[in-house]
Formats: C-alpha cells, sequence, structure tokens
C-alpha cells in the first residue's frame, strides 16, 4: 500500500478507472468561467466529474493514459500547470476560503499568501518534504481553518500590541509574531524541519518528540509567552444562506466532494466566483437566489443533511484498493446518522485502510475488506476495529445501535 504523496496535474496517479489528476489552483477562486471549462474536460478526457479535495484542490479522474498529454496541453492553457512536477508539488497551502472578501477578518493575508507560494515553487531543497506537508493560514474571520489542519499554520488574531499571526505547528501553538516577520519564522520553521525529522514523518511527530520549545529553539524564532485566546469551530462549517450585508453568500454541500460536470456548469451559470473549501463544500459569493436551483441539483444546501456528516472515498470500481462501493454504500447508511448540532464528520466509509477521504478521528469508520466491513470506533481507518466482517445489513444493524446512544 503505497502512502505519502498525492497526484498532481504534471504527476498524475493512476487508480482503478484510469489517472488521477490533481488542480492546485493559486488560492481558493475559481472564476465561474474557468469551472465551466474544467467541466468541459472532465467530460472529454476524463469521468464526467470534478472532486474536491480535503486540501481545498480540484481533481480530475478516470482518464486514459492516451488523455493524458492532451488534457494536460488544455491545462496548460488554462494557467493551471507548474513548470514541473517538483514546484508544483510544493505549493501546498490551503488559504481562508473567503479570503479578501470576508468583512469579519482580522487581516487580509492574500499578500502573505502569494509570498508563500513564491518561496515554496522557488525553493528547491523544500522538495526533500514528506509529499503531504502543508501549510494554512487562516484571516480569522468566517469559515476557520483548523490549526491542526496543517503541518504549520498561521492564525490572524487581534493581539494586546494590535493584529499579529499566531504560528501553530502540527496543531500545537509555538509563538505569535508581526505580519512582517511571520514567513521568514515559517522558513525557519521548515529548515529546523528538514532538519530534525525523522524520515516519512510530519511534523506532528518532530513536535511530540522535541516538544514546541525545542522547535523554536531548533530554528532560532522567538517565543511569545502568552498562548492566544482562539475561538473554536466546528469541523464543517454551516451550510445554506449567510446573509451577511456586507458579504452575503451561499455555502453550498458537495456529497462526498464529487460533482458531475452538469452540477459543475450548473455553479458556474449561477456563480462568478466559486470559492473552494476543504470541507465537501463550496461558497459562492452574492449568490443567495441559486439555492433552490442547487437544491433541486443534488447539492445540499440544510445544515443538518446526512450526507453532508458522511466521509467516503471513491471505493470500488474507482479506486484499485477499494473493494467496496463505498458511496453507494455510505449512502446507504446515512439515514440512520443522528441529529449533528456540533457539524462534525460522524460516518467515514474507507475503501482500505489508507483512509484517503477522513485521515482524521472519527466517531465511527468503516474500513473496507475483501468485499465487507471492519468497524473502528473513535478512530482512523488505520486503528484496530471493534468488529470486522460485516456486511450492508449488519452494518445497518451495527450502526442503528451505536447512534442511538450518545458516542464517546
Amino acid at each position: 500500500m503505497r502512502r505519502g504523496w498525492c497526484p498532481g496535474a504534471l504527476r498524475p496517479m493512476q487508480s482503478g478507472d484510469g489517472y488521477i489528476l490533481r488542480l492546485r489552483p493559486r488560492g481558493p477562486a475559481l472564476p465561474g468561467a474557468l469551472l465551466a471549462c474544467l467541466a468541459d474536460l472532465a467530460d472529454r478526457y476524463g469521468s464526467g466529474c470534478l472532486d474536491l479535495t480535503s486540501r481545498a484542490n480540484l481533481q480530475l479522474r478516470g482518464v486514459a493514459a492516451t488523455a493524458l498529454a492532451p488534457l494536460q496541453a488544455a491545462l496548460g492553457a488554462l494557467g493551471l500547470l507548474d513548470p514541473s512536477e517538483a514546484r508544483e508539488a510544493r505549493r501546498n497551502i490551503l488559504l481562508s476560503p473567503l479570503a479578501g472578501l470576508d468583512p469579519t477578518a482580522v487581516l487580509d493575508l492574500r499578500a502573505l499568501h502569494a509570498a508563500l507560494d513564491f518561496w515554496l515553487a522557488e525553493t528547491a531543497e523544500l522538495s526533500a518534504l514528506p509529499g503531504k506537508f502543508g501549510f494554512g493560514l487562516d484571516e480569522g474571520g468566517l469559515l476557520r481553518l483548523s490549526p491542526d489542519a496543517s503541518d504549520l499554520h498561521g492564525q490572524a488574531i487581534r493581539h494586546r500590541d494590535g493584529t499579529r499571526i499566531a504560528v501553530f505547528a502540527g496543531g500545537v501553538w509555538l509563538t505569535t509574531l508581526d505580519q512582517r516577520d511571520f514567513l521568514p519564522a515559517l522558513a525557519a520553521l521548515t529548515t529546523a524541519f528538514l532538519r530534525h525529522a525523522a524520515p516519512g514523518k510530519r511534523m506532528r511527530a518532530l513536535v511530540a518528540r522535541i516538544g514546541a520549545s525545542g522547535l523554536l529553539a531548533a530554528a532560532g524564532v522567538t517565543a511569545d509567552g502568552i498562548a492566544p485566546a482562539i475561538p473554536g469551530s466546528p469541523s464543517l462549517p454551516r451550510l445554506g444562506a449567510w446573509p451577511l450585508q456586507a458579504l452575503p453568500f451561499l455555502l453550498v454541500g458537495v456529497p462526498f466532494g464529487r460533482m458531475s460536470s452538469a452540477q459543475a456548469r450548473l455553479l458556474a451559470d449561477l456563480a462568478p466566483e466559486i470559492r473552494l473549501t476543504p470541507w465537501r463544500c463550496l461558497a459562492l459569493p452574492h449568490a443567495l437566489t441559486a439555492a433552490d436551483r442547487l437544491a433541486d441539483a443534488g447539492f445540499l444546501l440544510t445544515p443538518d443533511a446526512p450526507l453532508y456528516a458522511v466521509a467516503a472515498c471513491p471505493g470500488a470500481p474507482a479506486c484499485a484498493s477499494g473493494t467496496t462501493p463505498t458511496q453507494a454504500d455510505a449512502t446507504a447508511l446515512a439515514d440512520l446518522l443522528p441529529p449533528n448540532p456540533v457539524a462534525e464528520t460522524l460516518l467515514h466509509v474507507s475503501g482500505c485502510a489508507k483512509g484517503c477521504a477522513h485521515p482524521r478521528r472519527a466517531p465511527v469508520t468503516l474500513v473496507a475488506r475483501d468485499g465487507a466491513y471492519d468497524v473502528v470506533l473513535n478512530g482512523t481507518a488505520a486503528d484496530p476495529p471493534a468488529a470486522t466482517g460485516l456486511d450492508l445489513p449488519r452494518l445497518r444493524a451495527f450502526l442503528s445501535h451505536r447512534f442511538s446512544i450518545p458516542h464517546a
């Protein structure tokens, strides 16, 4: 089982239904016209679907080997290719989905994002980072990113000295810096990681081994002695209308993060700009009137939509590692889920132990094995199961009992 890297547009990954190409736009904003072009490419060269990823990227899949060259040429004409595979792979940044638009944001971090993107692309030594090593930038407004979703994360905050950026490594707070000092500190922390991390390990493992103070010392970064009070946020933001006076927007759920080319074209028709998110949903600025048409087309618009609380990978036959039709099975089980007031992923249905759709813990994780499912409680797809070899009827009975009582 191969782990530790993700596909790119220049470095496709072969799967059960053909090749997967991941597109890394520079930031969350995607013009509707560009999404329409990608829908056409998905029909012409791929499976006719577009997938959203947990890093707010887009994927085309089901691409035949003979279609790779013309598809890559078309992506290049749209400005979606990097000069090299290595530069593409290094650009792994999450930025607040509403960057530059959010009236509640503490700071506009778009310029900092552009500088970080340039540094990652131009610094060849960073190719030694693990393939999934990622950076996060949160402007401190709506639709907050979790600090533990990235190896190194900056969170804009209001500080006793004005606006600052709180720095996190592996989800652990390190220090709080002026905006002008953030990128040099990030570079120093990344260099320290390369010097001290064990082979194949991520930032969380290094911080667990040497501590936050040890990492700061290794990087030569000064610690701010007061940990900031950062408001928490649900793991999944609320779907539906956000009728802010300065920025009315719709948050539209995409079941399992997969939309058909027809759905993508509808989005492009109804929204001049689409904002990508890492939560299986899209933000559509100034598009409140589109809600009914989008709901009729299969998008999720209500906060309690059961499918929004389910993560599932493509499964068989699309993925060569899968042995069950995970998304069909997840759909069949979604009606068993309880109300979800804290907005979290309650059920993860994984085609194998890699757990690509939801690498983090979930109350219930189903892991396909030889055409049936093992059940992991309050863990990840790689954790030991509480039950093994369950088919769909027995799973329904298991989950009916599990979700009828509060889960730990």
